[in-house]
């Protein structure tokens, strides 16, 4: 049986977290009876361990609710070379009622996002706030593909820069 952990309730990891397994698919739900933060003091890695098995985060659409979760990451976000296709990071469910969640890059340094999946594994992101930092110091580089489906006609926009530097 695969290891599913899922997050009801905010909850604060002081260093990395690291979706993997060994033997078999590794789910990591944010859950949807409350609006939530998630909060990573360091990486947020997703691997395959050691058996070509996928890793999985996805928001909970169960019950059409609205919420805007937020994934804060405080390092880098990296995939593992062995992540297979099936692996998932699916942060949006659509608009209106669905479920999504926010992922915001805050930390002092400079950070990245690196996809280095093997197969073709392309997460797809609601809305991205870059917030490091009090001015443009603290960096962060996506440096491979990704889908960001949230609005980018209306507000709140995709994409918001409140403190540091995004790079895309």
């Amino acid at each position: 049986r695969a290891p599913r952990f899922r997050i009801n309730h905010d909850v604060t990891v002081l260093g990395d977290v690291r979706v993997s397994w060994q033997r078999n698919l590794t789910t990591l739900e944010i859950g949807d009876t409350q609006q939530i933060t998630f909060d990573i003091g360091g990486d947020f890695i997703l691997n395959d361990g050691n058996e070509g098995q996928a890793a999985r985060v996805l928001v909970k659409n169960d019950n059409l609710s609205g919420f805007e979760h937020t994934i804060r990451v405080r390092g880098n976000i990296d995939f593992n070379v062995d992540l297979p296709a099936t692996s998932v990071f699916d942060l949006y469910n659509g608009t209106g009622t669905n479920n999504n969640a926010i992922l915001e890059l805050s930390g002092s340094g400079d950070f990245s996002y690196t996809n280095n999946a093997s197969a073709a594994f392309t997460p797809e992101l609601y809305r991205v706030i870059m917030n490091a930092g009090t001015d443009t110091t603290n960096t962060f580089t996506f440096s491979d593909n990704f889908i960001l489906s949230g609005a980018n006609t209306s507000s709140p926009q995709a994409v918001e820069l409140q403190n540091g530097k995004l790079i895309l």
